[in-house]
């Protein structure tokens, strides 16, 4: 394309948003494509490398479908997030989250998005996220444990998840 899209601005996909065919510049790719118009908006692609991504700041790397789909989307925090209208902050790649449209669809770090927004796909079905710091922040017979089963990262050191008591 002699005039291709950038990132951030609108763009179109060819056949569907998971062809691969956009009008988008190299390095982007064409997402949150609706799929009866095929128009979406051009988002960068990572650099770097799978364990060191470089992404424009404020957003975070994504790391999916076998590493065929490396996109920079929006960085968010599970507590209080601030995706836009139709999405969710759901866990991402390399141990943070993203914004995703609800029911996308991808894999991200193993978590499927159907789940509704502000809540995570957990071994017990989808879970609503809670703050460990929070003095009831669960639903009665749930008690909220921490999402990183190791140490977290610094800023989601209080993200937690609520799971049926034992």
């Amino acid at each position: 394309d002699d005039a291709p899209d950038l990132p951030g601005e609108p763009c179109e996909a060819v056949d569907s948003g998971w062809s691969g065919i956009d009008s988008c510049d190299l390095g982007a790719f064409c997402w949150n494509v609706d799929p009866d118009t095929n128009t979406g908006t051009c988002v960068p692609q990572c650099e770097g490398t799978e364990l060191e991504p470089i992404c424009p700041e404020g957003t975070r790397c994504l790391i999916s479908d076998g590493e065929a789909l490396t996109l920079c989307l929006p960085a968010c925090d599970p507590l209080a997030p601030d995706c836009d209208e139709g999405q969710g902050c759901y866990p991402g790649s390399n141990d943070d989250f993203v914004c995703l449209r609800e029911g996308e669809g991808v894999f991200a770090n193993g978590q499927h998005t159907s789940c509704a927004p502000g809540s995570f796909l957990s071994a017990k079905g989808c879970v609503s996220f809670c703050d460990l710091t929070a003095k009831t922040p669960c639903e009665e017979g749930s008690v909220c444990t921490p999402f990183f089963e190791d140490e977290a990262p610094a800023a989601y050191a209080n993200v937690g998840g609520c799971l049926p008591a034992t």
